[in-house]
């Protein structure tokens, strides 16, 4: 495949992203959406990230017993990673609500926050999906993946994003909410995203070299 489709489905995949992130924005303008509620959504979003990535694994040419610890390691990775995370999460907001810092989780009220956000969830998975398909997959960055690299690959995606997570629980826990805090959270995350997703993409792209006339 040459360079110049590689790079017409890496700047798609970009596009998608972004769009992907308005949607949140959307919510703040015309649903009411509250801060809490946004970072409820953007830690689900590693799930689908660890997701795609063991779909990634699986597809790399390494042996099948290496597939499987890879994928275990990765949920271990993960899992215990989020789990951290939500309960920070669940902590900051009943501190913020008056209540006490107890680690209590509620997976209805989880499950309900997460219904609440099902078109944005969509739409990071259709994101997350078209990359995989677009440049893992059709820009055969598989053929050189490798298992232990695929492993780390998200670790630097996931800590933006949940220093964004963290970024805004403070803006939650100290500062009054507004729109303006809303939309620059909104965007510091999208722009933690497309960086991330370059990092990841760009060294399996050769630059299109231009003759000087």
């Amino acid at each position: 495949m040459s360079e110049i489709r590689k790079w017409k489905k890496f700047k798609l995949s970009i596009l998608v992203l972004i769009l992907a992130n308005l949607i949140p924005l959307w919510g703040v303008l015309f649903w009411d959406w509250q801060i809490f509620q946004i970072l409820i959504l953007y830690w689900f979003e590693t799930a689908i990230i660890g997701a795609f990535t063991i779909l990634k694994i699986m597809f790399t040419l390494a042996s099948l017993g290496e597939k499987i610890l890879g994928v275990i390691a990765l949920i271990l990775a993960l899992g215990s990673f989020m789990m951290g995370h939500l309960i920070f999460l669940l902590i900051i907001n009943e501190i913020t609500r008056g209540g006490a810092a107890e680690i209590v989780i509620y997976p209805r009220s989880i499950i309900y926050e997460l219904s609440l956000s099902i078109i944005p969830i969509i739409s990071m998975t259709i994101s997350h999906g078209m990359s995989f398909v677009s440049n893992y997959i059709s820009n055969g960055e598989y053929k050189k993946a490798e298992v232990n690299n695929l492993i780390m690959a998200p670790h630097a995606r996931v800590f933006a994003m949940h220093f964004v997570i963290i970024l805004g629980l403070i803006l939650y826990a100290t500062v009054q909410q507004s729109l303006s805090i809303l939309l620059l959270f909104i965007f510091i995350k999208t722009l933690a995203d497309v960086i991330a997703h370059t990092n990841e993409h760009y060294k399996f792209i050769t630059p299109v070299k231009t003759k000087k006339g």
